[in-house]
């Protein structure tokens, strides 16, 4: 009978005390997390700062080695990677907004090749107006910068270094 009574006594107040205390701890952590972060299938949105310590980055991703129409997909990376085999007419897709984006244009071995970049809604806005062309000597390769500017439906070139070898 009195182990009844310490179950009985335990049971209650573990149900009327420990159970509602854990559940408003539960409910107020994930109140401040769900304020903080949310994450969904492929992406993760954090406000507030974020402090890393060390290197990051991530992959490169290789576009095939290509002429002709080339859609970069920005969603197989933040930065790619070309051999242009022939002269290229780019679409850029998927740009999420504030993001930046880099692209390393190669020539193959004959070199020569050239770009015609996107323009438009969704094309580059080149600070001055003025169009980069790629470095068109074989074997060598440039660095473009983007940053996709959401507001005006452009990607932003923010960056160019040329003529590596």
């Amino acid at each position: 009978m009195i182990i009844y009574k310490i179950m009985k006594n335990a049971r209650y107040f573990f149900i009327s005390i420990v159970l509602p205390l854990f559940l408003v701890v539960l409910w107020i952590g994930c109140a401040y997390a769900a304020g903080n972060l949310a994450v969904e299938k492929d992406r993760m949105d954090l406000s507030g700062d974020l402090s890393i310590s060390g290197q990051y980055g991530g992959r490169i991703f290789i576009v095939p080695d290509t002429a002709g129409a080339v859609t970069i997909n920005w969603n197989n990376g933040n930065t790619q990677h070309i051999t242009l085999t022939g002269n290229v007419t780019f679409t850029f897709s998927n740009g999420r907004s504030g993001t930046k984006h880099t692209l390393i244009i190669a020539q193959d071995g004959s070199g020569s090749h050239t770009v015609t970049w996107p323009s438009g809604a969704g094309g580059v806005n080149w600070s001055g107006g003025s169009e980069v062309a790629p470095t068109t000597t074989a074997d060598a390769w440039d660095y473009f910068g983007f940053v996709y500017n959401s507001v005006n439906n452009t990607y932003d070139a923010v960056g160019i270094k040329q003529n590596f070898s």
